[in-house]
């Protein structure tokens, strides 16, 4: 049975052929219903914290960069719009707009 694309319906085409190939994997699935393991550390360590989160990304969803923000409002949020799961892969310029004043 082939996997079908389960995006919001205007993510990139490189997500879009990740997605195909790999299809929804229960790793994904299982960060979604745990996310508090995968992001606890996130959110308690006192470091500076840049979130730069793709807007299609089927596998860390736009949620979850939401739900980090709230907990992390000292922490710089950056969308990238139509980009997915890879973002330095994706649109590597606009990655590096958003992480380079980061680590400045």
């Amino acid at each position: 049975m082939r996997p079908t694309w389960r995006g919001n319906g205007s993510s990139s085409p490189t997500t879009k052929a990740i997605s195909c190939c790999l299809g929804p994997s229960a790793t994904s699935e299982e960060r979604r219903r745990n996310q508090d393991r995968f992001t606890g550390a996130i959110e308690s360590h006192r470091s500076p914290l840049a979130i730069v989160w793709g807007t299609d990304d089927p596998i860390a969803v736009a949620p979850m960069a939401t739900r980090l923000h709230g907990v992390r409002p000292d922490a710089r949020l950056s969308w990238l719009d139509d980009i997915g799961h890879y973002p330095m892969l994706e649109s590597p310029s606009a990655f590096l707009d958003a992480v380079l004043p980061a680590l400045t």
